[in-house]
Protein backbone atom coordinates (compact mmCIF):
# COMPACT_ATOMS: atom_id res chain seq x y z
CA UNK A 1 0.00 0.00 0.00
CA UNK A 2 1.37 3.45 -0.86
CA UNK A 3 0.86 6.62 1.15
CA UNK A 4 -0.77 9.78 -0.15
CA UNK A 5 1.17 13.03 -0.52
CA UNK A 6 0.73 15.11 2.67
CA UNK A 7 -1.60 17.71 1.07
CA UNK A 8 -3.83 15.03 -0.45
CA UNK A 9 -3.84 13.11 2.82
CA UNK A 10 -5.04 16.28 4.59
CA UNK A 11 -7.87 16.71 2.09
CA UNK A 12 -8.84 13.05 2.39
CA UNK A 13 -8.83 13.30 6.19
CA UNK A 14 -10.94 16.47 6.02
CA UNK A 15 -13.44 14.83 3.68
CA UNK A 16 -13.63 11.72 5.88
CA UNK A 17 -14.15 13.84 9.01
CA UNK A 18 -16.83 15.91 7.29
CA UNK A 19 -18.72 12.82 6.16
CA UNK A 20 -18.38 11.21 9.60
CA UNK A 21 -19.67 14.35 11.32
CA UNK A 22 -22.65 14.42 8.98
CA UNK A 23 -23.39 10.75 9.66
CA UNK A 24 -23.07 11.18 13.44
CA UNK A 25 -25.36 14.20 13.54
CA UNK A 26 -27.90 12.73 11.12
CA UNK A 27 -27.44 15.60 8.68
CA UNK A 28 -28.81 15.03 5.24
CA UNK A 29 -28.33 17.08 2.10
CA UNK A 30 -31.24 17.74 -0.20
CA UNK A 31 -31.75 19.25 -3.64
CA UNK A 32 -34.34 21.91 -2.83
CA UNK A 33 -32.09 24.88 -3.23
CA UNK A 34 -33.17 24.60 -6.87
CA UNK A 35 -36.55 26.09 -5.94
CA UNK A 36 -34.90 29.18 -4.47
CA UNK A 37 -32.33 29.71 -7.20
CA UNK A 38 -33.12 28.44 -10.65
CA UNK A 39 -30.65 30.88 -12.29
CA UNK A 40 -32.62 30.89 -15.53
CA UNK A 41 -32.51 27.11 -15.81
CA UNK A 42 -35.98 25.96 -16.76
CA UNK A 43 -34.82 22.72 -18.36
CA UNK A 44 -35.93 20.10 -15.90
CA UNK A 45 -39.32 19.34 -14.46
CA UNK A 46 -39.61 21.32 -11.21
CA UNK A 47 -41.19 18.34 -9.49
CA UNK A 48 -37.98 16.37 -9.99
CA UNK A 49 -35.98 18.90 -7.97
CA UNK A 50 -38.38 19.81 -5.17
CA UNK A 51 -37.55 19.06 -1.55
CA UNK A 52 -36.73 20.97 1.62
CA UNK A 53 -33.82 23.43 1.46
CA UNK A 54 -30.44 22.20 2.66
CA UNK A 55 -29.43 23.16 6.19
CA UNK A 56 -27.44 26.37 6.36
CA UNK A 57 -25.26 28.08 8.95
CA UNK A 58 -27.85 30.86 9.23
CA UNK A 59 -30.40 28.46 10.74
CA UNK A 60 -27.84 26.52 12.78
CA UNK A 61 -27.57 23.72 10.21
CA UNK A 62 -24.60 21.79 8.93
CA UNK A 63 -22.61 23.11 5.97
CA UNK A 64 -20.17 20.76 4.25
CA UNK A 65 -16.55 21.71 3.74
CA UNK A 66 -15.38 22.69 0.27
CA UNK A 67 -14.13 19.17 -0.67
CA UNK A 68 -17.66 17.81 -0.16
CA UNK A 69 -19.10 20.44 -2.48
CA UNK A 70 -16.35 19.69 -5.01
CA UNK A 71 -17.23 16.00 -4.93
CA UNK A 72 -20.84 16.93 -5.73
CA UNK A 73 -19.72 19.14 -8.62
CA UNK A 74 -17.56 16.39 -10.05
CA UNK A 75 -20.42 13.91 -9.79
CA UNK A 76 -22.93 16.19 -11.52
CA UNK A 77 -20.39 17.29 -14.12
CA UNK A 78 -19.68 13.71 -15.07
CA UNK A 79 -23.38 12.93 -15.36
CA UNK A 80 -23.84 16.11 -17.41
CA UNK A 81 -21.19 14.84 -19.84
CA UNK A 82 -22.99 11.54 -20.32
CA UNK A 83 -26.31 13.38 -20.74
CA UNK A 84 -24.79 15.53 -23.48
CA UNK A 85 -23.33 12.46 -25.19
CA UNK A 86 -26.84 10.95 -25.20
CA UNK A 87 -28.32 14.26 -26.43
CA UNK A 88 -30.76 14.16 -23.51
CA UNK A 89 -31.71 17.83 -23.06
CA UNK A 90 -34.00 17.26 -20.09
CA UNK A 91 -31.38 15.30 -18.16
CA UNK A 92 -28.59 17.71 -19.15
CA UNK A 93 -30.78 20.58 -17.94
CA UNK A 94 -31.34 18.80 -14.65
CA UNK A 95 -27.59 18.42 -14.11
CA UNK A 96 -27.01 22.07 -15.08
CA UNK A 97 -29.44 23.02 -12.31
CA UNK A 98 -27.54 20.83 -9.85
CA UNK A 99 -24.19 22.35 -10.84
CA UNK A 100 -25.69 25.83 -10.52
CA UNK A 101 -27.06 24.95 -7.07
CA UNK A 102 -23.76 23.61 -5.77
CA UNK A 103 -21.80 26.60 -7.09
CA UNK A 104 -24.32 28.91 -5.41
CA UNK A 105 -23.97 26.99 -2.14
CA UNK A 106 -20.19 27.27 -2.33
CA UNK A 107 -20.41 30.99 -3.05
CA UNK A 108 -22.85 31.46 -0.17
CA UNK A 109 -21.38 29.19 2.48
CA UNK A 110 -17.63 28.90 1.84
CA UNK A 111 -15.92 32.24 2.33
CA UNK A 112 -12.37 30.92 2.33
CA UNK A 113 -10.45 27.70 1.83
CA UNK A 114 -6.76 27.27 2.53
CA UNK A 115 -6.55 31.01 3.18
CA UNK A 116 -7.98 32.01 -0.20
CA UNK A 117 -11.33 33.72 -0.81
CA UNK A 118 -13.55 31.25 -2.66
CA UNK A 119 -16.45 33.35 -4.09
CA UNK A 120 -14.27 35.48 -6.41
CA UNK A 121 -12.87 32.33 -8.05
CA UNK A 122 -16.39 30.95 -8.56
CA UNK A 123 -17.54 34.25 -10.08
CA UNK A 124 -14.50 34.69 -12.32
CA UNK A 125 -13.89 31.14 -13.48
CA UNK A 126 -17.05 29.07 -13.14
CA UNK A 127 -20.13 31.20 -13.84
CA UNK A 128 -18.88 32.46 -17.24
CA UNK A 129 -18.57 28.84 -18.44
CA UNK A 130 -22.16 27.93 -17.62
CA UNK A 131 -24.15 30.41 -19.72
CA UNK A 132 -22.86 29.33 -23.16
CA UNK A 133 -23.29 25.67 -22.20
CA UNK A 134 -26.81 26.30 -20.94
CA UNK A 135 -27.70 28.13 -24.15
CA UNK A 136 -26.32 25.35 -26.38
CA UNK A 137 -28.37 22.77 -24.46
CA UNK A 138 -31.50 24.94 -24.76
CA UNK A 139 -31.01 25.22 -28.51
CA UNK A 140 -30.13 21.54 -29.00
CA UNK A 141 -26.73 22.43 -30.45
CA UNK A 142 -24.98 19.28 -29.27
CA UNK A 143 -21.53 19.89 -30.80
CA UNK A 144 -21.46 23.36 -29.28
CA UNK A 145 -22.72 21.96 -25.96
CA UNK A 146 -19.92 19.38 -25.96
CA UNK A 147 -17.33 22.06 -26.70
CA UNK A 148 -18.75 24.24 -23.92
CA UNK A 149 -18.81 21.27 -21.54
CA UNK A 150 -15.08 20.79 -22.18
CA UNK A 151 -14.62 24.53 -21.50
CA UNK A 152 -16.48 24.09 -18.19
CA UNK A 153 -14.10 21.26 -17.30
CA UNK A 154 -11.15 23.49 -18.24
CA UNK A 155 -12.60 26.17 -15.93
CA UNK A 156 -12.60 23.66 -13.07
CA UNK A 157 -8.93 22.95 -13.70
CA UNK A 158 -8.11 26.67 -14.07
CA UNK A 159 -9.69 27.25 -10.65
CA UNK A 160 -7.69 24.38 -9.18
CA UNK A 161 -4.50 25.82 -10.68
CA UNK A 162 -5.26 29.32 -9.39
CA UNK A 163 -5.94 28.03 -5.87
CA UNK A 164 -2.85 25.84 -5.47
CA UNK A 165 -4.75 22.61 -6.19
CA UNK A 166 -3.29 21.86 -9.63
CA UNK A 167 -2.85 18.26 -8.53
CA UNK A 168 -6.64 17.87 -8.88
CA UNK A 169 -7.28 17.43 -12.62
CA UNK A 170 -10.84 17.00 -13.83
CA UNK A 171 -11.51 15.46 -17.23
CA UNK A 172 -14.69 15.30 -19.31
CA UNK A 173 -16.83 12.21 -18.92
CA UNK A 174 -15.79 9.45 -21.30
CA UNK A 175 -16.20 5.75 -21.83
CA UNK A 176 -18.95 3.60 -20.39
CA UNK A 177 -20.92 5.43 -17.65
CA UNK A 178 -20.11 3.94 -14.24
CA UNK A 179 -23.65 4.60 -13.05
CA UNK A 180 -26.65 2.31 -13.05
CA UNK A 181 -28.53 4.95 -14.99
CA UNK A 182 -29.67 5.32 -18.58
CA UNK A 183 -28.59 8.59 -20.12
Amino acid sequence: MHSLPPRLAQLALLLTATLALGAMTGCERTNAHDQQHDHDHDHADEAATSSAPPPSPADGGYTPALPTFMTELQHYSQKLGYSLEAKNAQLAGFYMIQIDRVLTEIETHVATADGLPVPPYIRALMWPSLEPLDHAIDEGHWEEATTNYKALTASCNACHNATNHAFIKIKPASGEPPFNQAF
